[in-house]
């Protein structure tokens, strides 16, 4: 029984992903904008080497710069592997 719609499969658009789209437009325009020595630029780390996972803890207030995500992976890998937590 025909109802008078047709049921083809062209009269749905193809998805597009339009935030995927954006997000990739925007990070070739980030990644384009590094210069190439600011790539591989060797930073100081903003973690001092004596401070501990207990003294960062114990404080509420932000830290006065960001801090890179690896140098904090870091210092927790150290912390876990003094505790024999991460092996």
């Amino acid at each position: 029984m025909n109802n008078g719609q047709n049921c083809s499969t062209s009269s749905h658009p193809e998805f597009v992903n339009h935030g995927y789209l954006l997000w990739n437009q925007t990070r070739l325009q980030w990644l384009a904008s590094k210069k190439p020595d600011e790539q591989r630029k060797v930073r100081e780390p903003v973690i001092t080497w004596h401070a501990t996972y207990d003294t960062l803890l114990v404080t509420n207030k932000p830290f006065p710069c960001p801090i890179p995500l690896a140098e904090i992976v870091d210092l927790l890998v150290d912390v876990w592997e003094e505790e024999a937590l991460y092996e």
